[in-house]
């Protein structure tokens, strides 16, 4: 019977270890996949940024086009 005790035991802490260590693994690739998404959102809100620049530089330069063609008649 103590034998029986025993393994149980073993086998119930070998269990929470196990259930333990996934947890944590699980959490940290969370927390990696988190600090992607955090990476990629500012990268794309910084894109979209140089592209609204880009848009208003190409936008002025059109405008210019515009008015010199007019312009010359």
């Amino acid at each position: 019977m103590q034998a029986l005790t025993e393994q149980s035991q073993a086998l119930s802490n070998h269990k929470a270890h196990r259930t333990k260590r996934l947890y944590q693994e699980v959490k940290n690739k969370l927390d990696i996949y988190s600090m992607q998404a955090s990476k990629y959102q500012a990268e794309r809100a910084m894109a979209n940024q140089e592209a609204q620049r880009v848009m208003s530089s190409l936008s002025g330069k059109f405008s210019l086009i515009s008015k010199i063609q007019q312009s010359m008649g």
